[in-house]
């Protein structure tokens, strides 16, 4: 993952100081509440949609966060 967040920072796609770090905060967000509640025995296994629309989520949250921002004026 960190890998692929490199590339595409530098082809300008991603605003990014460190992937390694970005990474593990995407990991995190896909990962979020619903592992550590499953860790926790809180809550029953998700279903296969209910993760899929969690990563999803995830990956909107971080690419709004990481989306180069225009050049403000001069």
């Amino acid at each position: 993952m960190e890998r692929c967040i490199a590339g595409h920072a530098r082809k300008g796609r991603l605003q990014i100081d460190d992937p390694g770090e970005a990474a593990g905060m995407l990991f995190g967000l896909a990962i979020g509440k619903m592992h550590m509640m499953l860790m926790l025995g809180r809550r029953e296994q998700p279903s296969p949609e209910e993760i899929a629309r969690q990563v999803d989520r995830a990956v909107e949250i971080f690419l709004r966060g990481t989306a180069p921002r225009p050049a403000g004026p001069g």
